[in-house]
């Protein structure tokens, strides 16, 4: 168990990296589509992620205890990809930031 401690230390290394990389990604990315007379309406929403992670955190430990850690993680992420269908489908400007 002790091998794993280098490890693990590692892998959250990496982890935040990303989670830094995609912050301002995202941030980045919404400051430029959002209109002027948007951007602090919009900007407070995108800020409220980081207030209601502890509530996705006690709905997957909830779900975790009752239909089990890999069933949450397998609906929890058929939950992303449609959401992420849905604003695809939904948001032209979305579905149009790869074409200049």
């Amino acid at each position: 168990m002790d091998d794993l401690l280098p490890l693990a230390i590692l892998s959250l290394v990496h982890i935040g990296a990303f989670q830094i990389f995609y912050m301002a990604t995202t941030n980045t990315t919404l400051q430029i589509i959002v209109p002027d007379h948007l951007r602090g309406r919009v900007m407070s929403i995108y800020a409220l992620d980081r207030g209601l992670m502890p509530i996705g955190a006690l709905t997957a430990g909830v779900s975790a205890h009752w239909i089990g850690a890999p069933a949450t993680v397998s609906y929890m992420g058929i939950a992303v990809i449609l959401m992420a269908g849905l604003v695809a489908w939904r948001a032209p400007v979305v579905r149009d930031l790869g074409v200049s």
